[in-house]
């Protein structure tokens, strides 16, 4: 079935018209055949009528606002608190980087079991005073009714159950990599896993970005300790202790063997293909959040904290 055509100003006078003396939908529908208009079906009057809903929620405020200059000013510290929660949210959905280290188990940010990740203190109930310490833990259900688009909050659903998955699955591999490591005659730090997460997105990165310059891995020994880091200009920067051992560089090529093998597996295709599915939601939600802030399509909805609101 084709989609129906816009409603033309006068048949929305017409429909609101009706919806103000009360009739259902059933019954609008009834009265537009009398009427010189395109066919509509029942979901468009219910799509009518939650725009007729919310504009008339809106007037009634604007009048009570009108009448009351205090009321106004709370209204308008109430829409500014939803535009910087609804802004932050925006600012902490950020492109997933292929294997990124802070997905690892050391990660503090992301391991925390109270914070698996940044859209989810953002979004998560429980974590509402991530933004404002003021704020109830039920403000998030007031966003949700400024924002009432679905497939927003299908879209959010979505990508916090792939974004867990897709952690779980990073550091079950960061796991595997240990625990080979375990299996060599030497003792493996605290950053064993994080070169072979580098090389995956060192690939990644060049396949997005021919031509570009990627800053390789670099190795060196301080003592018995195999450190891997990068050279920024004249200065060497240390990132990761992999390893202990008596002649550590003699693992380097071992390490980069068995980071081959791990490239090579069905893991890392799945986790790529995992990498790219969540980036093309996180564009989709930042695109529908850029959107709504430029248009402040919240400010034409009400929630339960709306000043003025019965509560």
């Amino acid at each position: 079935m084709g989609k129906q055509p816009g409603p033309s100003p006068e048949e929305l006078e017409f429909i609101f018209e009706c919806f103000t003396r009360g009739l259902s939908d059933p019954e609008v529908l009834e009265e537009m055949q009398d009427k010189e208009s395109p066919p509509r079906n029942p979901r468009f009057i219910r799509d009518r009528r939650k725009g007729f809903n919310a504009a008339r929620k809106v007037l009634e405020i604007t009048l009570k606002q009108q009448a009351d200059p205090a009321l106004a000013k709370a209204r308008e510290e109430h829409l500014s608190r939803m535009h910087e929660f609804i802004r932050n949210m925006r600012s902490y959905i950020k492109p997933v980087a292929p294997y990124d280290s802070y997905l690892v188990k050391e990660s503090e940010l992301f391991h925390s079991p109270r914070n698996q990740n940044e859209l989810g203190a953002i979004i998560d109930k429980d974590f509402v005073t991530f933004i404002d310490g003021d704020f109830a833990a039920y403000f998030l259900d007031c966003v949700k009714e400024h924002l009432p688009f679905p497939k927003l909050w299908q879209d959010i659903d979505e990508i916090l159950s792939k974004y867990a998955r897709y952690s779980t699955d990073c550091e079950n591999l960061a796991e595997e990599i240990r625990n080979e490591g375990k299996d060599w005659p030497v003792e493996i730090e605290k950053d064993f896993e994080r070169p072979f997460f580098n090389y995956i997105d060192r690939e990644e990165w060049k396949e997005e970005h021919p031509g570009g310059e990627y800053v390789e891995i670099e190795w060196k020994s301080e003592g018995n300790r195999l450190i891997a880091g990068f050279h920024f200009g004249s200065s060497y920067e240390k990132l990761w202790d992999i390893l202990s051992m008596e002649n550590p560089l003699d693992y380097v090529d071992k390490y980069k063997e068995m980071s081959t093998r791990f490239e090579d597996g069905n893991t890392v295709t799945d986790l790529t293909s995992q990498c790219r599915e969540l980036n093309s939601l996180i564009q989709q939600i930042s695109l529908t959040l850029d959107k709504i802030l430029a248009r402040r399509d919240y400010a034409l909805y009400t929630c339960q904290l709306c000043p003025g609101q019965a509560q």
